[in-house]
């Protein structure tokens, strides 16, 4: 059964919304910068396909598609070119022998771990001028997004690791 607001939550409710608008600003915002420092040598899409089979393993195109946002055709010609450069791998899917998946390879897992510890030094400066209790909000701050990501159906980001080939969860910036 649906309850109704009341008009006494409609602040309450307003608040939220507007909370919750400028959380998605700011982090959008954020993580268009971190990309943009990192002087990327591949597009956003490309960091968040090797990003995703990373953190969820091996999946078909038009899954990922999907699950990006894209056309399949697009995401087809993110494939061929992430795996013309070694960083992703097709096999046979074993739950139906005509499709096939795609996964990082673990060139692409190092790439990816180089160009999020890149990402990573660039912000060290900026992170130098807040004081102890402002990077200790942020680290705060980071432990609720992921409570907030998993709320949203997607698994929590991974620590910062090496760039070893091994399956976790995943920053919000590839």
């Amino acid at each position: 059964m649906m309850t109704r607001s009341s008009d006494s939550d409609a602040p309450a409710n307003e608040a939220g919304l507007d909370a919750a608008s400028a959380l998605i600003t700011a982090s959008a915002r954020f993580a268009r910068q971190a990309t943009r420092i990192a002087e990327p040598q591949r597009s956003v899409i490309a960091w968040r396909v090797l990003a995703t089979l990373h953190r969820d393993g091996p999946q078909r195109v038009g899954d990922l598609a999907v699950r990006e946002r894209i056309s399949q055709p697009t995401m087809t010609g993110v494939v061929k070119r992430l795996t013309d450069d070694g960083l992703l791998a097709r096999s046979a899917d074993p739950d139906d022998g005509r499709a096939s998946l795609v996964d990082v390879t673990a060139h692409g897992a190092a790439e990816l771990g180089l160009f999020r510890r890149r990402s990573a030094g660039r912000l060290l400066p900026a992170l130098g001028r807040l004081d102890a209790a402002e990077r200790d909000t942020l680290l705060a701050a980071t432990a609720l997004l992921d409570r907030l990501a998993d709320a949203l159906g997607e698994p929590a980001p991974e620590p910062p690791r090496s760039a070893e080939p091994t399956r976790g969860g995943e920053q919000s910036t590839p």
